[in-house]
């Protein structure tokens, strides 16, 4: 997300699967510490961390041809993270990531049409307005 709020028009998942120390890894450059869509358990199973979801809300709500539009966002938590979409139908997306640490409250406003919304730490929400 943090990519697309600094003007970028895609992104990346470069590792989709990953084991739980996060590798494999190379030697000679590239990302140490970055962790898969997927984290794959040592007895076979496996984890969908928040990227994955996250790649679940914006292809199913950001359509082709959205741009991405400034939000007012004041007083967020540390590690919530928020983009903002308008897509060619007039329908206007919100994607938020929580990494804080902890449940957060926060107030959502479109317009006339405000609400409060409570959302789990390690989650991703989207919220559209038409």
């Amino acid at each position: 997300m943090a990519s697309v709020n600094r003007g970028s028009k895609n992104f990346v998942m470069w590792n989709l699967a990953l084991n739980e120390k996060n590798g494999p890894t190379t030697t000679t450059g590239g990302c140490q510490n970055c962790r898969g869509v997927v984290t794959i358990k040592a007895d076979g199973t496996y984890l969908r961390n928040e990227e994955y979801y996250l790649l679940g809300h914006f292809s199913k709500l950001v359509r082709l041809g959205a741009v991405r539009i400034k939000n007012s966002s004041t007083n967020w938590a540390q590690g919530l993270t928020v983009s903002t979409f308008l897509n060619t139908d007039g329908t206007k997306v919100a994607v938020i990531m929580n990494r804080s640490g902890a449940k957060q409250k926060y107030n959502i406003r479109c317009g006339n049409r405000k609400f409060m919304y409570e959302q789990y730490d390690e989650s991703v929400v989207s919220f559209i307005f038409k």
